[in-house]
């Protein structure tokens, strides 16, 4: 069940990233949008209780799908699919080096395991 309330989520903002896709190809200018698309997502799936596997799994991977499929003749919407996976995985970059460094500082619990 939460498995399929996280692929609601994605599926949710993948919608708005194909609209704004159709937007690009008019000629208008959404990385803006794109982007912020992509942070909401992500930040709607770790409150749904995600963790960055499981975005880069179910969000992560649609988004590929996306860009794979659409062919030649829709190089914007390609773009636009394109700008949110490599943004996706800017963000779980940090994300991934946040928790890294939170669970490694002195003090706290990688800290606590070792020394206590």
């Amino acid at each position: 069940m939460l498995y399929a309330h996280k692929q609601d989520i994605a599926h949710r903002h993948l919608t708005v990233l194909v609209g704004l896709a159709e937007m690009s190809q008019k000629g208008e200018i959404v990385s803006d949008l794109v982007r912020t698309v992509v942070r909401r997502c992500m930040v709607t799936m770790r409150a749904s209780g995600a963790d960055c596997a499981d975005i880069r799994s179910i969000f992560g991977r649609a988004l590929s799908r996306y860009s794979t499929e659409l062919n030649s003749g829709f190089l914007s919407k390609d773009s636009v699919f394109k700008v949110a996976e490599q943004f996706l995985e800017l963000l779980l970059f940090f994300e991934e080096q946040k928790t890294f460094f939170d669970t490694n500082s002195l003090g706290g619990p990688a800290y606590d395991r070792i020394h206590h």
